[in-house]
């Protein structure tokens, strides 16, 4: 029954049961006050012959993907929030903010913090994050000018922290504080 489904109907019955977890959760008290969530995307690889704006193409693999915004507290098991399809015309940023602005409706919990891969390491995306006031560590791409500060700090296992400026392509900047660990 699943391929009568649409991405469309499979992505209501996601919100739906997730919510209905959420709620569960919520009322039997095992949900954090404060909750720390990662930001991830996950590529399912597609076979079928037919393509709509779900199947993203590169290279020669085809697959669905999927935003995903899950609790990730110690001590309490992990939660999907958010399980979003992405189409090739949504933009990371937009598609962070919709996730946000989503899970503040579906909780009034406080969001402690946001842990993200390098996928997320956009200027936009930090500007939305600090839009809504809330703390992250995005592991951070290796350009030039990173590597470069890198051979600057010292290999003794020690956190540096740094102030520095990231910069799209299209020339936004935004301020950020950058650790280093070796």
């Amino acid at each position: 029954h699943l391929n009568k489904l649409s991405l469309a109907d499979i992505d209501s019955v996601c919100k739906e049961e997730l919510l209905n977890c959420l709620t569960v959760i919520d009322q039997q008290g095992k949900l954090p006050s404060k909750l720390q969530l990662a930001i991830d995307t996950t590529d399912i690889p597609y076979y079928g012959k037919t393509r709509d704006v779900f199947v993203h193409h590169k290279q020669s693999q085809y697959y669905y993907r999927y935003l995903t915004i899950t609790v990730v507290n110690t001590s309490f098991h992990v939660l999907p929030m958010i399980v979003k399809p992405v189409s090739i015309f949504d933009n990371l940023e937009d598609l962070v903010e919709q996730g946000l602005l989503e899970i503040q409706s579906r909780t009034s919990r406080c969001i402690e913090k946001i842990l993200a891969d390098r996928w997320f390491y956009t200027v936009e995306v930090v500007n939305v994050l600090k839009k809504h006031n809330i703390p992250f560590v995005i592991g951070g791409k290796q350009t030039a000018k990173v590597k470069k500060i890198l051979e600057t700090c010292p290999k003794d296992r020690t956190i540096t922290s740094l102030p520095y400026t990231m910069k799209s392509g299209t020339g936004q900047t935004t301020d950020v504080i950058l650790h280093v660990y070796w």
